[in-house]
């Protein structure tokens, strides 16, 4: 339940209220004055708390009222908590001090740090490492006991469990988390803050055959739903699917990828092979391609799985496809990331949802170097798809 009750703020006189003149009164302190005067209207609970005793605390009690000051307490505590705990205390208790000869205990562990000698830095670095791994060593070591089939999961154990314990927190690595917890952080808005361009996590498919998906960018894909707003994480594939895909079973590219039987017949198939918690998470998102046929029209298309467009490989250094289909992703900035393998290391052409603008019969791919090339629509080549989170 939420705790309603004014604050208690303990204020000092000589050096906070006023000018420190002690036995005289120095020149008020206006800002410290009005800020006081403010918590007072608030309905907070004022304590004048000085070593101030007979008439030179009476003088700075009639000083504090010339000022428009009037104090719940002088000296003593608020009469509720000396009915609460039996008797009054020396010290005030207060939820707030006010005092120019405070020294918050941060302020001292920052000179303390400061002043310490790049030797003892290193030791203490070191003592406090050693300690924490030898937790996450010993928490990992207690939950494999009980769990020895757990693997990984024990490590991730093991940190939350130290991270718990310190209350501390720390970016655990795309791998460790479900797929569920990676969405939730992309429809935060902050996984660039979690995640990296390039980070990976394996998918099994329900053939058996695994896949490793790639971070290529964030905030970059439109959502169907709100077409104002952005997929958090776009992924893709690092390698290719096994086996070969044609874009079209007739060398033609009418239609565009919007009509294609790769986007029709395999998107689909693909899909269907996605584990439940990956397909329960995937965001439609808007694609934008040219009509093929020779046609510099675009069109729209609403995806949960999707070829990337020259564009989005090359950036404006694309020559065969239209315009409009997009941006380039981070992630293929960089040439050496245009290169698809095979499990069998061996580089291969990976289909582009591209249309040639040269032709009515091609599509755009990408070469076993990572270079634009473009090839009739049945002719079988590699896939490697995105989607979006």
């Amino acid at each position: 339940m939420y705790n309603s009750r004014p604050r208690i703020i303990a204020v000092d006189f000589d050096g906070t209220l006023c000018e420190n003149k002690y036995p005289d009164i120095g020149a008020p302190i206006p800002t410290v004055i009005e800020f006081v005067k403010r918590q007072k209207a608030d309905d907070n609970i004022i304590i004048l708390w000085t070593c101030r005793a007979g008439q030179q605390l009476a003088d700075a009690v009639t000083w504090c009222k010339n000022q428009g000051l009037i104090f719940d307490y002088i000296n003593e505590n608020v009469k509720e908590n000396v009915a609460m705990y039996g008797g009054d205390t020396r010290k005030v208790f207060a939820d707030v001090y006010i005092d120019d000869k405070t020294l918050l205990p941060q302020q001292i562990i920052i000179k303390e740090s400061n002043e310490m000698t790049d030797k003892e830095k290193r030791e203490l670095t070191t003592a406090v490492a050693t300690a924490v791994i030898t937790e996450i060593d010993g928490a990992v070591a207690n939950h494999v006991a009980d769990n020895p089939n757990d693997g990984l999961d024990a490590v991730t154990y093991a940190l939350d469990t130290v991270a718990k314990k310190y209350g501390i927190k720390y970016r655990r690595p795309l791998e460790m988390l479900t797929w569920e917890e990676i969405a939730d952080i992309a429809k935060s808005g902050k996984a660039a803050a979690h995640f990296r361009v390039g980070d990976t996590k394996d998918i099994t498919l329900k053939s058996g055959e695994t896949v490793t998906a790639v971070i290529v960018d964030f905030n970059h894909d439109v959502l169907d739903s709100e077409l104002e707003s952005t997929a958090g994480i776009t992924f893709g594939i690092k390698g290719v699917l096994d086996g070969w895909f044609e874009m079209n079973t007739d060398d033609t590219n009418k239609g565009g990828w919007a009509k294609s039987k790769m986007r029709i017949v395999y998107m689909q198939r693909i899909e269907n092979l996605l584990p439940d918690d990956v397909r329960a998470v995937l965001q439609p998102v808007v694609k934008t391609t040219t009509k093929g046929g020779g046609s510099d029209e675009i069109e729209m298309t609403v995806d949960k799985l999707f070829l990337f467009s020259e564009v989005e490989i090359v950036g404006t250094d694309a020559a065969d496809s239209g315009d409009d289909e997009g941006v380039q992703y981070k992630y293929f900035e960089k040439p050496e990331n245009r290169v698809k393998k095979r499990d069998s290391g061996a580089a291969c052409v990976w289909w582009l949802r591209s249309p040639s603008a040269s032709c009515a019969t091609n599509f755009c791919a990408v070469g076993t170097t990572g270079v634009m090339r473009y090839g009739p629509a049945s002719n079988a080549c590699g896939v490697s798809f995105g989607f979006c989170l």
